[in-house]
């Protein structure tokens, strides 16, 4: 059977159709593979792995505060070297005076205090094995963390300074050993701060002794201070902690025979003892 070229022609044509037409929809068959496979990949939960909680505590942890509103409030009198150069430091020495601690600290942060933040906490906390974790321990490092990320306060361990008694102790004075700081404020344990203003301007006063003790409020009859404004030195730590060796160390009788600031406004400071 013979096929005109009509017949030939049309064949020919139905052949190129058909092969591009092949083409086109194998092309799009793996075009649409590929995006099902992106868009499964997409949708797909992914593992998300948690890390084991370190049992020892990061020294330093957070950013360092800073606010426009302190900026343009104190900017007239800034603490000598500047913000940075000044820090509330928190002695810690017993696990229930912790939560007072981070108490104060939240207050510094909601009223946006540019000064530093430090915790002083026994090193021994970090010693302590996490299988055999006291459950004190275990809340005490675990309000320390919070502090750090949420209020940023650097955390410090710290070892025994000095032993009276038989007891190894870390004084208030130690607290003259942290030069990295120009002036530094420390508050009773028991001490609740309303506002935190009156507190930072402490940082710009001239200070003729390396230790100046401050009764919050009205403190006729005082003989304790409720603040305690510290000079850092090399000299003055060591001058004071060598007149404390072979003493029986009293801190409530070390505050007593402290220099107290006179004549304070009351309400130029808002400490609740």
């Amino acid at each position: 059977m013979l096929l005109t070229s009509g017949q030939i022609s049309m064949a020919i044509s139905s052949s190129v159709v058909f092969m591009f037409t092949f083409l086109l929809f194998l092309s799009g068959y793996v075009l649409q593979q590929q995006t099902v496979r992106s868009l499964q990949a997409i949708i797909k939960p992914q593992p998300v792995v948690v890390p084991p909680p370190s049992p020892v505590l990061a020294k330093h942890f957070g950013t360092p505060p800073g606010h426009s509103f302190y900026d343009k409030y104190l900017a007239s009198n800034r603490p000598k070297g500047g913000w940075a150069k000044v820090a509330y430091v928190q002695l810690v020495r017993e696990h229930l005076h912790l939560c007072n601690a981070v108490m104060l600290f939240a207050t510094l942060d909601d009223q946006e205090s540019m000064a530093q933040r430090v915790i002083m906490y026994p090193k021994e906390w970090d010693a302590t094995p996490q299988e055999t974790l006291d459950p004190q321990i275990e809340t005490s490092k675990r309000l320390l963390r919070d502090a750090a990320k949420r209020h940023k306060v650097m955390l410090q361990p710290v070892e025994p300074m000095l032993k009276s008694g038989g007891r190894s102790m870390f004084p208030l004075a130690g607290l003259l050993s942290l030069t990295a700081y120009n002036r530094v404020i420390h508050l009773i344990p028991s001490g609740l701060v309303i506002d935190t203003s009156g507190l930072d301007h402490l940082f710009t006063l001239p200070m003729e002794s390396d230790m100046i003790g401050i009764s919050a409020g009205k403190a006729d009859g005082a003989t304790s201070p409720s603040v305690v404004l510290l000079k850092p030195s090399k000299d003055a730590f060591r001058t004071t902690m060598e007149s404390l060796v072979g003493t029986k160390y009293d801190e409530e009788e070390f505050l007593s025979k402290m220099s107290l600031l006179p004549d304070l406004p009351e309400d130029q400071i808002h400490v609740v003892a």
